[in-house]
């Protein structure tokens, strides 16, 4: 009779368990992302079916799909896990989406108004960055 030593949670949760795709993590992805989604027929319909939420006001219902949307794709960064210039530009479009919801759900003033600037910032340089890429790639032939 052999006697098994005990096993740690990591060795009872092994990538044998959960397979790729499966992860609570992965999970989250994907219901953040689906939710995000029935989230844009909401603001679609508030924006042209107003009596249908009427219940709402517009800073919430444009927030949730960006906020929403903005999480999971930070937590997909865990799932993918990219190299590390890679990962901070995904963290800034992650976080130019998860401020902009932010930013519907205040009221007018300078705060809003910064708030706002930072997140054009961060798409400007995200772009750039990804414009950058291309043509390198292109001069490469790559």
């Amino acid at each position: 009779m052999t006697t098994e030593k005990p096993q740690s949670s990591a060795q009872i949760v092994s990538t044998e368990t959960i397979r790729p795709g499966q992860s609570p993590l992965s999970l989250l992805v994907r219901v953040l992302l689906v939710v995000s989604l029935f989230g844009c027929i909401a603001l679609l319909l508030f924006d042209f079916f107003p009596t249908v939420l009427a219940f709402l006001t517009h800073g919430p219902v444009s927030a949730l799909p960006l906020l929403l949307v903005g999480l999971a794709y930070l937590f997909l960064q865990f799932l993918v896990r990219p190299r590390p210039i890679e990962l901070l530009k995904r963290v800034m479009l992650a976080s130019a989406f998860i401020l902009w919801g932010i930013d519907q759900l205040l009221p007018s003033g300078p705060a809003a108004t910064t708030l706002g600037d930072i997140v054009i910032v961060l798409y400007i340089v995200d772009l750039a960055l990804m414009m950058r890429d291309a043509l390198l790639a292109r001069k490469s032939g790559v």
